[in-house]
């Protein structure tokens, strides 16, 4: 990622970066992966295909990817708070420390840096089943193919973003949950309602 970094200062900015966004932890892992394996242990034969393996940018695997991003973006906003963690630790070394503070501002001047726009081209252009989804943001398109949800979802989190009917999914969520099912992620209607009739159909 970085040939400047160490792998052990590398580790270090990585882990400032995840505590600077708002999901989940830095280790990548797709709830659209658990709910079709979760799924699968339970014998439960769904039409639908609910993880995807997309052609992420520059060939990169999942978690390469989601470091890479996530360090973009602590870098491009790379606030007073966190300057001051860095140089009041006592852990790093004062040659440490220059070299976090020159990365970190290197990369926010870089004239191609990266952005949430380029990655979703890079995406489409890579991946044809996604290619006709047009979101007003990109950054919820990006982290679905990232994390591997199926157009369907990816569509409709990304057409819903702002107006999602926040009481329709509890009530999907309560139905999964009787069934031992728990997501943690924004099913299209199409697909909790296909998914729920078949669990009700096996349990019949």
């Amino acid at each position: 990622m970085s040939k400047g970094l160490s792998k052990k200062l590398r580790d270090y900015v990585l882990k400032m970066a995840y505590k600077s966004l708002p999901f989940g932890g830095s280790v990548w892992d797709s709830s659209a992966q658990n709910l079709s394996n979760d799924l699968k242990k339970m014998g439960v034969k769904f039409s639908k295909k609910l993880f995807w393996k997309y052609k992420l940018p520059d060939n990169l695997s999942p978690q390469e990817f989601q470091d890479k991003i996530a360090l973009e973006h602590f870098c491009n906003g790379f606030y007073s708070d966190y300057m001051s963690r860095v140089l009041s630790d006592k852990t790093l070394t004062g040659m440490d420390k220059i070299q976090i503070v020159r990365f970190v501002w290197e990369m926010r001047r870089k004239k191609n840096h990266r952005d949430m726009k380029y990655y979703m081209d890079e995406i489409k252009r890579n991946n044809s089943e996604l290619e006709n989804i047009n979101p007003k943001s990109p950054q919820g398109f990006v982290y679905g193919a990232l994390f591997g949800f199926a157009p369907t979802e990816i569509k409709y989190f990304c057409d819903m973003h702002s107006v999602r009917d926040i009481d329709e999914e509890n009530s999907v969520d309560k139905k999964l949950k009787q069934f031992g099912i728990k997501t943690t992620y924004v099913l299209a209607p199409s697909t909790a309602t296909a998914l729920i009739a078949e669990l009700n159909r096996r349990d019949k």
